[in-house]
């Protein structure tokens, strides 16, 4: 996998699940977990956030809630597609004040 992609990944799941946090009252948390499965072959990356709104969506697509939404919101759409382009996973969810996040890439391609 691409550094760039690595860095795209992370630097924008974890931007968007501080920002979430960051608007919360009470309870703001963040927690990250990077490891490897099966042997070595998957790179896994579990992001889970505190959050007082749930998510918009528009389809299938997640949409922005900052106020600007013509300059935001292709984040998510870049993780997807560097998801797909490595033939990856990505499932997000939203439950009781709570986004997780999980990205499973193959280390090598296949």
């Amino acid at each position: 996998m691409d550094d760039i992609d690595k860095i795209g990944i992370l630097g924008n799941l974890l931007d968007n699940a501080m920002e979430a946090a960051g608007k919360c009252r009470d309870n703001k948390s963040v927690a990250l977990d990077i490891y490897t499965s099966n042997n070595n072959h998957f790179i896994v990356l579990n992001i889970q956030n505190t959050s007082e709104t749930a998510p918009l969506k528009k389809g299938t697509r997640f949409l922005s809630t900052k106020k600007n939404q013509e300059n935001h919101g292709i984040g998510l759409e870049y993780v997807k597609n560097v998801v797909a382009k490595y033939q990856g996973f990505l499932n997000i969810k939203y439950e009781d004040g709570v986004y997780y996040v999980r990205v499973i890439i193959p280390k090598y391609k296949r």
